[in-house]
């Protein structure tokens, strides 16, 4: 059984860096399963450093609150579809502050990574799961929309003090692991039905969904989800066809499975991420 790397406050890592550093430059990453990602691809030029800290104050991400006290490392924080909504929020952030680049987070990535390669008998990583093409194609069309979905809260949120646009996407999937079940086709009235206070009405936000579907279209699918929002319908689904329990247990299981095959083998399937700055510093 593999351990989990240890978790590091950013005031442990601020004070602490050249105990910590093993005298090598610091990477700091948005949590324990980032960081087994960004391991599994490092060549051994950084020591990278989970945090615990993930939302600071009024929802902030402490990283980029801290990373001009460290001027001298590097930080990784997921994209979150904050470039989507502000083209210029990649620019905002600090010099040693890196995004998940084309993607909103790691997840997505691992994601890629087993779409774009294949086992010594030309099995896609993907078939590896047991995904069929059904689970795949529901799955992205459920994230997608979650993906828009989230836009819109954090669209409507900035710009009307209206609660009634916030919706609470964990309290869904925790309210789904607890029934074991959807119980309808329609994904936006599923994560409706599971919110503890009320939003506006289903018609209204099917009617915004569809403004935001065609103000993103020219936008490629996965780039507009989040790669939980992916893992969790692509477990769905896939257990759902399989008659397999759907709880979080499983999830966690399942994403797990994800990831980890993700790094098996030559890892040519990292070739795109590895191309950009973020690959610069592990090589």
């Amino acid at each position: 059984m593999r351990n989990n790397p240890p978790m590091y406050s950013l005031k442990t890592i601020k004070y602490g860096r050249e105990k910590l550093s093993g005298n090598q430059p610091l990477l700091i990453v948005e949590g324990y399963t980032d960081a087994i990602v960004y391991k599994a691809l490092n060549n051994g030029v950084r020591t990278i450093l989970p945090i615990t800290e993930i939302i600071g104050e009024a929802g902030k991400n402490p990283i980029i609150e801290v990373s001009n006290e460290l001027p001298g490392q590097f930080f990784i924080v997921d994209d979150d579809l904050e470039s989507i909504i502000d083209e210029g929020y990649r620019e905002s952030l600090g010099p040693n502050v890196l995004t998940t680049w084309m993607n909103n987070d790691i997840e997505c990535w691992c994601y890629l990574a087993l779409q774009n390669s294949s086992n010594k008998r030309g099995i896609n990583g993907l078939t590896s799961l047991n995904l069929l093409e059904s689970d795949i194609n529901l799955a992205l069309n459920s994230a997608r929309k979650f993906g828009l979905l989230r836009i819109i809260c954090k669209t409507m949120m900035s710009n009307d003090v209206n609660t009634r646009w916030k919706l609470d996407f964990n309290l869904f999937k925790l309210k789904t692991f607890q029934n074991g079940r959807m119980y309808s086709n329609d994904v936006v009235k599923e994560l409706l039905d599971s919110q503890s206070r009320d939003t506006v009405s289903l018609n209204r936000w099917h009617e915004k969904l569809r403004k935001f579907e065609n103000k993103y279209a020219n936008i490629e699918g996965i780039r507009l989800l989040t790669g939980h929002d992916l893992t969790f319908f692509l477990h769905y689904f896939s257990n759902t066809r399989m008659n397999k329990p759907i709880n979080n247990e499983s999830f966690k299981v399942f994403e797990k499975n994800l990831r980890f095959s993700s790094l098996r083998g030559n890892k040519s399937g990292w070739d795109v991420f590895l191309s950009g700055k973020i690959g610069e510093l592990l090589s």
